[in-house]
């Protein structure tokens, strides 16, 4: 008779004959991406922000990172007050550190996650550390409505961007959105208008 741990030895293993069909892929380009560090994304997540937004953008980077022998995207949830912040769900989710206290250098990209009734008045200290990294040459980028606090900042003066519908009307300070479209991404500038764009990648180019 098996004992308890033989038996669940043998559940861990894989069976099927299709448990090695991913490896071809993965060791013909691992000579392209396996060497690459990985990106570092953060999330600064906006009062009632979208969570089906922000877990789709997530899913498209954990979902990536079974491509390389070593993980393409790394990412934190930056809070702007206080240690966890409250989705559009009413859900609190608690943040890895701050937008303040987070090292700039350790960031490739910054994606503000907005939500439809997040507060889009930010604070004279909430655009001036926007600037701050901008001027490091982080890849920016918005969800939801996100976008509209970048451009409070002057960050998408000469971008494209798009914009959730409900905020079309407030985006007059950026005369190049593209509402229309569900994301955009012009050179170091990402955007995108709900929470299926999320889900489309558009963070992973």
């Amino acid at each position: 008779m098996k004992t308890a741990a033989a038996q669940a030895q043998q559940q861990r293993c894989f069976s099927s004959r299709l448990q090695d069909t991913n490896l071809a892929y993965l060791k013909s380009s691992q000579g392209n991406i396996s060497g690459k560090p990985s990106c570092q994304v953060g999330f600064p997540l906006l009062e009632h922000f979208s969570m089906m937004a922000f877990t789709g953008a997530i899913d498209a980077l954990v979902t990536a990172n079974p491509l390389s022998s070593r993980p393409l995207y790394r990412f934190k949830t930056l809070g702007l007050d206080g240690p966890a912040v409250a989705s559009d769900l009413g859900i609190n989710i608690s943040v890895d550190t701050s937008l303040a206290s987070q090292m700039i250098g350790e960031l490739d990209m910054l994606i503000v996650c907005g939500g439809f009734r997040s507060n889009l008045q930010p604070t004279a200290k909430l655009l001036h550390r926007l600037r701050q990294i901008a001027a490091q040459q982080v890849t920016l980028g918005g969800l939801w409505n996100g976008s509209y606090i970048l451009a409070r900042a002057g960050l998408l003066d000469g971008y494209q961007c798009t914009i959730h519908p409900e905020n079309r009307a407030g985006l007059e300070i950026c005369p190049r959105v593209r509402p229309p479209l569900p994301y955009v991404v012009d050179r170091n500038r990402i955007s995108c208008a709900g929470h299926d764009a999320g889900s489309e990648s558009p963070f992973v180019y």
